[in-house]
């Protein structure tokens, strides 16, 4: 891949306004999770949460298989596309796994960051928790220093997403000087394909697929 000669930016001191996009250079130690009571809702079982992790979780099927384009690069709360769907509208209140559980592990070849989606409003992860969960952790700043570990063929791809994306919202500029997030590790492949399962209890590997912006 040839070597894209634009540059990319990296603020040396993140507002505190905006702690919650910052990154961290330091390595990423997942969330530690006291485990909860048992959550029981007598209308289904699909709905009981153990403080025991299962053997085998099945995750829900829009987040294996989704029916519709989910565009990591867009926050979904602004997307018709996700929530004017409506078998979306219908589920995303819906547990993400069965059975419920608290929180979950994504991972990608793409990313060299592990993302931990907790559980928000309900006490088990949702199919919301996760949309809106993995388009935050994305939208994190990227140190400098995470960047140059990068290969040169993988920085010259990061960077041209990051043009490209920034060039594509109101305030191009106002973007650019926020510097590269980590949805530009996706290199354009923005649009969510599903969740698969890993060897690892209750880690699920995210699937992306290139997209047409």
């Amino acid at each position: 891949m040839a070597r894209n000669n634009r540059r990319v930016h990296f603020p040396d001191e993140y507002p505190s306004s905006d702690t919650s996009s910052s990154s961290s250079s330091e390595p990423f130690t997942p969330l530690v999770f006291n485990p909860p009571p048992v959550y029981v809702y007598p209308a289904s079982p699909y709905y009981a949460l153990s403080p025991i992790l299962p053997v085998s979780l099945e995750i829900h099927g829009i987040l294996t298989t989704p029916t519709f384009d989910f565009n990591l690069s867009v926050d979904p709360t602004l997307n018709p596309i996700v929530y004017g769907h409506s078998f979306v509208a219908r589920v995303r209140n819906e547990p993400a796994t069965l059975p419920a559980v608290p929180s979950l592990l994504l991972i990608s070849r793409f990313l060299p960051w592990d993302t931990v989606v907790a559980s928000s409003v309900l006490p088990f992860v949702t199919v919301d928790d996760v949309l809106g969960g993995l388009y935050r952790a994305l939208r994190l700043r990227v140190a400098k220093g995470e960047y140059q570990q990068e290969g040169h063929g993988r920085q010259s791809a990061i960077s041209l997403a990051y043009h490209r994306r920034c060039s594509r919202v109101l305030n191009a500029e106002r973007e650019k000087q926020a510097g590269v997030r980590r949805v530009d590790f996706l290199m354009g492949s923005h649009l969510f394909k599903g969740l698969r399962k890993t060897t690892r209890p209750n880690v699920w590997n995210v699937v992306f697929k290139p997209s047409s912006l």
